[in-house]
């Protein structure tokens, strides 16, 4: 039996990873001396998180899961019969589970000396949804009976191919994380531009363009998709959002005129950690490219 772990900065949405009985091992968040789990973050609580984000001076206090819930995670599937797990991190150049991950596979390897036990720890090189696209992809291949191996091979192969887009309309939080210059933040704002990221190839963030509206966003991201999409694996796309849907359903409605997508289109919402870095009015777009 194989189990498919994720940790919880993937952003993989809760109704989703139910389905696929994905097991999320989440972030945590300290919060005027509270710690919360990233994953307790939803509905009303999350946009209550991302309405504190605007107002506070500093950002709250993030950090990776813990070797001990990963460790659980092992142990829980083992007595249930499972003995293959592929764990999926976020990028290791911009959070800290993949090595989490892989001291916790030390760990129980260690103390549990089961032989056909597997434990793939997969740095996904991506972030947010990125890593929710190769996990989906995973998904697709238990239902249709492939093996670990075949998925593994699979998830390594493609990974670097999911390009991520990421525009920031409010770039407050990025000052404040200290992503972006002070003098850069108070320019964009003054000329209302808006960065337009991406992931590059050693997992790291880039700004690779500035627009100067939602319009110009929507446009560039289509025109990309247009230019570089693989059509055969392709059959839905990820839109991600922070704190506002409009924008997301609204570069939906663009992509199904213009861009004649004919495959799912998910709009999912970022996670607590993921737009604590990145901010409120954040929109997303990821898919695989030739």
């Amino acid at each position: 039996m194989l189990r498919l772990i994720a940790d919880s900065t993937c952003d993989i949405p809760k109704v989703i990873a139910k389905k696929n009985n994905i097991k999320v091992v989440s972030s945590t968040i300290t919060l005027d001396n509270k710690i919360y789990d990233e994953y307790a973050f939803e509905g009303d609580s999350l946009t209550s998180y991302y309405s504190y984000l605007v107002k506070s001076e500093r950002l709250p206090e993030i950090s990776p899961p813990s070797v001990s819930r990963f460790v659980e995670i092992f142990e829980e599937g083992v007595f249930n019969g499972v003995i293959d797990f592929i764990v999926f991190t976020v990028s290791s150049k911009i959070h800290g589970a993949y090595e989490i991950a892989l001291e916790a596979k030390k760990s129980f390897l260690a103390t549990n000396r089961i032989s056909d036990v597997r434990i793939h720890i997969l740095d996904s090189q991506c972030i947010s949804h990125g890593c929710t696209f190769i996990i989906l992809k995973a998904a697709q291949m238990v239902e249709s009976g492939a093996t670990y191996e075949e998925i593994v091979d699979y998830c390594e192969k493609n990974k670097t191919k999911v390009k991520h887009f990421l525009a920031v309309k409010d770039i407050s939080t990025l000052k404040k994380s200290g992503k972006m210059s002070l003098f850069t933040a108070r320019a964009a704002k003054f000329f209302n531009v808006i960065p337009i990221m991406t992931i590059n190839l050693l997992g790291s963030g880039a700004v690779i363009k500035t627009v100067n509206s939602i319009q110009a966003v929507n446009k560039f991201f289509i025109d990309e998709y247009q230019t570089s999409y693989n059509k055969e694996v392709n059959d839905f796309i990820i839109i991600g959002y922070s704190s506002d849907l409009n924008l997301a359903e609204n570069l939906k409605q663009e992509f199904l005129k213009k861009a004649s997508f004919k495959g799912n289109i998910y709009l999912m919402q970022m996670g607590a950690v993921v737009g604590t870095l990145t901010g409120v009015e954040s929109l997303s777009l990821f898919f695989i490219k030739n």
